[in-house]
């Protein structure tokens, strides 16, 4: 048997959570999303070089209809290709375009300025050109004091600080847009930055949704063959058949409560405190991740149960950590509904390569929809009001410090 094939198993990764009214359940069953094969048999890969890229992950253009915000998505989940999902965003003025990474484990979105030391200025993907955010070529730019309540709010995080000009500078774990190290720096895979929409004040997502501009959900559903690319839309997509489970209160991501993991119908014996949330253990959904990462004690039962014919797996044990992480081997072939107003997730498979029925609204009473069918996959000028947000965002990249 070839050493770098993926097996065919059947995973059932159970949470805590209720079916939506359209499901017919008996018994309040727990929520539960169905793993298969990830990698197609005649493709190969080292997954240590998954493992580098999500290794170095975790060191860590707008466009309206009805009210739906659509953005269009590339790249596919399959490492053997691209190994990660993007889109394109307009910024400044003028606009100019940028790739951006889809990453629902961060808040910012950032991408590099003029004179990045440790950007790459070519990439391997297709049909992409990289640029640098040039400030002083942008009239809706300028400089972040450490004053002002969006360098406070990222500081609460520590992602901002000041510098000795009493201006906002800021830093992540994964990179910095003015001195790159890691995974980010590599041309094969390059973009020009990462489009964050995790749920705290500094993101996109939750600006535009508290201004009343957008409903304060998302979804996404992001294809797993080949071709790659998606749906990505603010606003719940509405499809029969969603299961939703609450969100972990008070956490920085989008922590679930998992409750156990099945293999071939067969629930493993594991511990439930190994999914156990706090500061720096549980269940968190990462669109920026590849591949699959378990808790160090679910880990070694998962790959017993798997059998002795898996050679090589995508989900990975996180050593010395109660961290479980669901990264794009998982999240593929799915809608998957980020109800921020509800504090909720929810998922069921789908093509999607299909258009989606969006909603414009949150809660139970939503009924406008918008059919993304209607979208085009182009983009067209921003209304100003989302510029104006993004660039809410964006300015504190004028003024920034080398880390």
């Amino acid at each position: 048997m070839n050493p770098n094939l993926y097996a065919t198993i059947c995973i059932w990764v159970i949470f805590s959570g209720a079916f939506s009214p359209s499901t017919v359940v008996s018994g309040g069953f727990p929520t539960t999303l169905n793993l298969h094969r990830a990698i197609p048999l005649k493709d190969r890969v080292e997954v240590s070089q998954l493992r580098a890229h999500d290794r170095a992950r975790h060191g860590r253009a707008l466009q309206s209809v009805n009210g739906v915000v659509d953005f269009p998505v590339a790249g596919t989940f399959n490492p053997y290709r691209v190994g990660l999902y993007y889109t394109k965003v307009q910024l400044g003025s003028p606009a100019q375009e940028f790739y951006v990474q889809i990453d629902t484990g961060s808040d910012v979105l950032w991408i590099g300025c003029t004179g990045c030391t440790g950007c790459p200025g070519t990439t391997g993907l297709q049909d992409i050109q990289l640029n640098e955010f040039n400030p002083s070529s942008s009239s809706s730019s300028s400089v972040i004091s450490c004053s002002d309540k969006r360098c406070k709010m990222g500081a609460q995080y520590a992602d901002a600080l000041c510098d000795n000009s009493n201006n906002c500078a800021y830093q992540f774990q994964y990179a910095c847009s003015v001195s790159q190290t890691g995974d980010l720096t590599k041309t094969d895979r390059a973009v020009d930055g990462i489009f964050g929409f995790g749920q705290q004040a500094m993101s996109v997502v939750t600006q535009l949704s508290t201004q009343g501009i957008t409903p304060a959900a998302f979804s996404h559903c992001l294809r797993g063959d080949d071709n790659g690319g998606g749906i990505m839309v603010l606003g719940s997509i509405v499809e029969p058949g969603i299961v939703y489970t609450p969100l972990v209160p008070s956490m920085p991501h989008y922590n679930l409560n998992m409750q156990s993991i099945s293999v071939n119908g067969q629930k493993l014996a594991i511990d439930s405190s190994a999914f156990t949330t706090s500061t720096n253990a549980g269940t968190i959904i990462d669109s920026g991740t590849t591949l699959a990462y378990l808790a160090e004690e679910a880990y070694d039962p998962f790959v017993s149960a798997a059998g002795a014919a898996v050679w090589c797996m995508g989900f990975q044990k996180i050593d010395g950590q109660g961290m479980t992480i669901l990264g794009d081997l998982v999240l593929k072939d799915k809608i998957v509904v980020y109800d921020l107003a509800n504090q909720r997730v929810g998922w069921v498979n789908y093509d999607c390569s299909q258009s989606v029925n969006v909603s414009t609204s949150t809660g139970s009473n939503s009924n406008t929809y918008v059919n993304t069918g209607q979208l085009s996959s182009s983009i067209s000028s921003m209304n100003p009001s989302y510029m104006e947000i993004l660039f809410g965002v964006l300015v504190m990249l004028v003024s920034l410090m080398s880390m």
